[in-house]
């Protein structure tokens, strides 16, 4: 069953952003979730260093923990997937906890490194 969340735009997300103090300086897009209700439930980054092609950076995939295990991360995960393609990278990759490693894999990112907290994960297209 898809949550019922609709992602929004950084204009739309801004106040989230500010609200979790998580200001960013390298050059990102960020994506929110919305419940139908209007109430802001998740949180995500694509980052990436110089120019737009070779690896994006899928961070701060991050949830409210009252909406958690109705595919929210996973949604957030595959928009930025989507977003990363169509953009023109060649690969995404993610330094996940072992709490969400189970999202990335869902999405088909695979295991290339273990960490001290988790591992780091990559999708090849």
């Amino acid at each position: 069953m898809e949550p019922q969340i609709r992602i929004i735009s950084w204009g739309e997300f801004l106040p989230l952003v500010q609200l979790l103090k998580q200001p960013k300086v390298r050059a990102s897009v960020y994506f929110g979730a919305e419940h139908v209700s209007g109430y802001p439930v998740g949180v995500s980054e694509v980052h990436w260093k110089g120019g737009r092609s070779g690896c994006a950076w899928l961070e701060s995939v991050v949830v409210d923990p009252d909406y958690r295990g109705q595919g929210i991360a996973t949604a957030l995960v595959r928009h930025m997937v989507e977003y990363s393609k169509a953009e023109g990278f060649e690969r995404a990759r993610a330094n996940c906890l072992l709490t969400s490693l189970g999202v990335f894999e869902r999405c088909g990112f695979r295991r290339i490194r273990k960490g001290k907290n988790g591992y780091r994960v990559e999708l090849v297209w």
